[in-house]
């Protein structure tokens, strides 16, 4: 385990989803990242995430309104925020840009979010960056879970530190 997370405390992840996916559609995700980081799924919109007053957490959204809402959140509130991670999608133009790290996880035949949308959304973003998963389109919870999985594991213990105030 690299150095950059202690075994004792790893960064809580919180998945927000919208409520349009089957029951289910994340489960593979959810346990996946089980094995290493203490996890949380909810859909539906809007969400409560509490964090028992621990360290601020990583937020994975998926979804139009679950992704506006975590980075309005995390714009708003970012001591509660430790990263964004946005799922095959990309904020709307005008939503507010956390500053804290993001990653955009999509695969590579996507046809939701291209490359060059990617790209253009992330590339003024000193935190940001961007994953493409190949043989996955839009939704890469179903198709490359494990994969997913790996991508959010890597993120949450690759952290740069940012700065509090």
């Amino acid at each position: 385990m690299p150095e950059s997370v202690s075994a004792e405390a790893p960064v809580p992840i919180r998945i927000t989803v919208d409520n349009d996916y089957p029951p289910g559609a994340w489960e593979r995700v959810v346990e996946a990242l089980a094995v290493k980081l203490d996890v949380r799924l909810s859909t539906g919109v809007p969400h409560t995430f509490t964090n028992s007053g621990d360290s601020p957490c990583i937020v994975v959204a998926s979804g139009a309104r679950s992704i506006l809402e975590a980075c309005s959140k995390a714009a708003a509130s970012p001591e509660t925020t430790r990263g964004l991670v946005l799922i095959s999608g990309l904020p709307a133009a005008g939503t507010a840009r956390p500053a804290v790290p993001m990653l955009l996880v999509r695969g590579r035949q996507s046809a939701r979010v291209t490359h060059e949308a990617g790209v253009s959304a992330f590339e003024n973003l000193p935190l940001g960056r961007i994953v493409e998963l190949e043989g996955c389109g839009d939704e890469p919870h179903a198709e490359q879970p494990d994969a997913l999985a790996s991508t959010i594991i890597w993120f949450a213990e690759n952290l740069p530190e940012t700065r509090r105030d």
